[in-house]
């Protein structure tokens, strides 16, 4: 009985890798891998998962990919009630891979200071600009602005910066790393498909203490090694960041030529 489960949730998983690359488009396969979880029991769900993630440790290329569109479903809402029955599943089942995954931990209380927005930028209109028309900015495909709209507390502004077809990997690297951005802006920047497909600055924005726990701990999965070696050795993070690093980096090969690397993930 044990053995034919085991042999129902390999099958499932390998019928979930096929489904997910047979999609082109990276919102779709997190959508649909979203809703193919909810429809499953969750001890199906959890097993599968498991499994997967099992795989993707092992450098199994199509088992990485799906672990990507996994890592972005989560963090594009991670306070969904799916994850919480996933983390309880995990937890009575012991499946420790998936236990990693959904791992979190409350914020330092040094971080808890977004009750006090900082203030609006000063955009040159000689008065301070309302929401409207810094989100019509926001939204223009023109340099001149972004440096000040980088600065632009409220987070509707933000997601707004982060669709402008002017705005460069190099703009969003300076908001991610900084120390002063609202844990919103930075949540907002893990939803962005075009943001987090790239390796420097999902990185960065586990290296930024500010960043929440429910979205850096997910992001490490898709870490390379040198990666969670500097996330590990990184003192002012998180312990469960710290810890969920030093033990991905213990089941994490060596990485041999021909390897899929994270950094190519989408």
């Amino acid at each position: 009985m044990i053995v034919s489960c085991y042999k129902g949730v390999v099958q499932e998983t390998r019928e979930l890798k096929t489904a997910l690359l047979s999609l082109a488009d990276p919102s779709l396969r997190t959508q649909w891998l979203r809703q193919k979880l909810e429809r499953w029991p969750s001890s199906v769900a959890a097993l599968a998962l498991a499994e997967l993630l099992d795989e993707s440790d092992s450098a199994n290329a199509p088992a990485k990919q799906a672990t990507y569109s996994l890592v972005a479903a989560i963090v594009r809402d991670p306070a969904a009630a799916l994850w919480s029955t996933l983390r309880e599943e995990a937890r009575r089942r012991d499946l420790l891979s998936l236990q990693r995954l959904l791992r979190r931990d409350e914020p330092l209380p040094s971080l808890l200071d977004d009750n006090v927005e900082p203030p609006v930028p000063d955009y040159g209109a000689g008065r301070e600009l309302t929401l409207g028309e810094r989100r019509s900015l926001a939204r223009r495909p023109n340099r001149k602005w972004i440096d000040r709209l980088l600065h632009d507390p409220h987070v509707m502004v933000v997601e707004l910066l982060l669709n402008n077809p002017k705005l460069t990997e190099a703009d969003v690297l300076r908001l991610s790393a900084s120390r002063k951005a609202q844990r919103a802006v930075l949540a907002a920047i893990v939803r962005a498909e075009r943001w987090l497909s790239l390796s420097r600055v999902r990185l960065s924005l586990i290296l930024n203490p500010r960043t929440a726990s429910e979205l850096s701990v997910p992001l490490l999965f898709l870490c390379t090694r040198p990666e969670l070696l500097e996330i590990k050795n990184t003192a002012n993070l998180a312990l469960c960041v710290r810890a969920t690093a030093a033990d991905l980096l213990q089941r994490r090969p060596p990485r041999r030529k021909g390897n899929a690397d994270s950094s190519l993930l989408h």
